[in-house]
């Protein structure tokens, strides 16, 4: 065994459609190593050399930053190549989603909350997340054949799928066993209010699951795409790219055009409806598979009506002047106060981490400018208040009255900020000048 620069884990299940995802194999390396997963990423995952290495910092380790690591883009692609050098472990992009971006968009993809199945978790040895439970369209757990948990059954709390000091198998609010059966799971757990057929779900993750098994060990077409795929399958069934093939798949016009044309691929939840639809596995869809055995007809879909089918339409991205708008807001210090995931929300109109994806050096700089903007502000807010508390010491002063903690607390809107080391230095000082040397009196609430 070669020596590692960490205590390594192996993925969990890493031939079989449980994989480990890449998140949860680094929060157990944290684990196994003594310490939390924000102060293994601060301190082995940094690289100041690397361009595509991410900022990081104790503050930053959260939600976004857990499921770009799981993505299929730049950032999952860094720390995977990170990992692997650490560990000395190898193919470990198949623990992300890498594979799945090659014909679906990454919009979607990847929930935003933690999901887990208790059952799975109380009857496996290794405690861990697989890759299956973190897509969007997983709904049941495999294992069980029963609906993911999505809320601590404690504190009712859905979780982030990254915090600072997580542990698997346990709420990082307040500490419970995930593992643990809630009897009002049902009640209460948006995944299991939304099915709608356990058998279809059922089907769904066992396809997914499969996917993931195969592309751990095969090495998938490099010019593996949607649309060939998409057409292929059409002129087989004998359907065209109008109306009415359109409306006999559930689908709109236009997202088959636009699907055609190559300028947006399904969200994959969607692809899945066609392949049940098609009565295929997502195997034989993607990789244009007929089997033998295929009666040739086509069934109802599984899906309709529901809002994640519909066509995830990618907007063109004029990249020149988006770059021109981007460095103006650097040059002319346009909305100085707001935080980038805002400037793109509120005035941009387009996803920060779309943004970030393409101007990630501009990206980068507007981020640290408002950073920068909120120390100085914090820094003017200090200074403010220990400007206040020598005003109203001199008042107090004046008038035969001893300025401390206790005095001054009755005239400053924030009391609780005189502890703090800022405001203790500003008394200390105004006291020695007003000709109190007494020090030991300085907090004194007598």
């Amino acid at each position: 065994m070669k020596c590692t620069e960490l205590l390594r884990v192996r993925p969990g299940d890493e031939m079989g459609p449980h994989r480990e995802s890449l998140l949860s194999l680094i929060i157990r390396t944290a684990a196994e190593n003594d310490v939390s997963p924000a102060k293994l990423l601060t301190i082995k995952f940094n690289d100041s050399e690397s361009p595509d290495s991410p900022k990081l910092i104790s503050r930053t380790v959260g939600a976004s930053l857990g499921k770009s690591i799981n993505g299929g883009g730049r950032i999952a692609s860094y720390f995977t190549q990170k990992t692997e050098a650490l560990t000395q472990l190898n193919n470990l992009s198949a623990s992300t989603t890498t594979a799945f971006s090659k014909f679906t968009p990454e919009n979607g993809l990847l929930r935003n909350k933690l999901a887990w199945s208790p059952g799975y978790l109380s009857e496996h040895p290794t405690g861990y997340y697989p890759l299956l439970w973190a897509l969007d369209a997983t709904r049941v757990c495999l294992h069980t054949h029963k609906p993911l948990a999505s809320a601590c059954p404690l504190c009712r709390n859905e979780l982030n799928v990254l915090s600072g000091a997580m542990r698997i198998g346990k709420c990082y609010r307040c500490g419970t066993d995930l593992s643990t059966m809630d009897k009002h799971l049902g009640a209460t757990n948006p995944l299991a209010q939304g099915i709608k057929d356990i058998d279809y779900e059922i089907w769904v993750a066992r396809e997914l699951g499969n996917f993931i098994q195969y592309q751990a060990s095969h090495e998938l077409p490099t010019d593996l795409s949607f649309s060939p795929s998409f057409r292929f399958w059409l002129d087989k069934f004998g359907l065209k790219n109008d109306s009415k093939s359109s409306t006999q798949l559930g689908l709109t016009t236009q997202a088959m055009h636009n699907w055609f044309g190559k300028k947006t691929k399904p969200r994959l939840r969607m692809t899945l409806n066609l392949c049940w639809i098609f009565n295929l596995s997502l195997l034989d869809f993607i990789l244009c598979r007929q089997p033998i055995t295929h009666s040739g007809s086509l069934r109802p879909s599984a899906d309709a009506g529901e809002r994640h089918a519909l066509t995830s339409v990618r907007r063109p991205l004029d990249k020149s002047k988006m770059e021109i708008r981007l460095n103006n807001i650097i040059d002319q210090n346009l909305h100085a106060l707001v935080s980038f995931s805002e400037i793109c929300r509120k005035h941009i109109k387009r996803s920060d981490i779309f943004i970030r994806q393409c101007f990630p050096e501009l990206s980068r700089k507007i981020s640290q400018r408002y950073l920068q903007n909120r120390k100085l502000l914090a820094q003017l807010e200090q200074d403010q208040y220990c400007t206040a508390i020598k005003s109203i010491a001199r008042h107090l002063h004046a008038q035969g009255i001893t300025p401390n903690h206790k005095t001054i607390s009755q005239y400053v809107k924030q009391p609780g900020k005189l502890r703090c080391d800022y405001a203790i230095a500003a008394l200390r000082e105004i006291r020695d000048e007003l000709g109190y040397y007494n020090h030991e009196r300085l907090l004194s609430f007598g």
